[in-house]
């Protein structure tokens, strides 16, 4: 299982992460980029903005990312 975690601007992301959810990840090398799967996530909101801390978990490697979507670019 490959699995990923970090943190990201959700302003800047403009979508919300949702646990069981596909979303893409690209820019880490082919190995790695594809389609994962939100394990978790905690959307934290402050004075400073909105920031989504995630998990993402995939049973496969190698990139099978469509052309179009949201993509998290340079996760892991």
């Amino acid at each position: 299982v490959a699995a990923a975690e970090g943190d990201l601007d959700g302003t800047q992301y403009g979508h919300v992460l949702q646990v069981g959810l596909p979303v893409a990840v690209d820019g880490v090398g082919q190995w790695l980029e594809g389609i994962y799967y939100v394990d978790s996530v905690n959307h934290r909101f402050s004075v400073d903005g909105y920031n989504q801390g995630f998990t993402l978990l995939r049973n496969a490697y190698g990139d099978n990312v469509p052309t179009a979507g949201s993509v998290l670019a340079g996760v892991l």
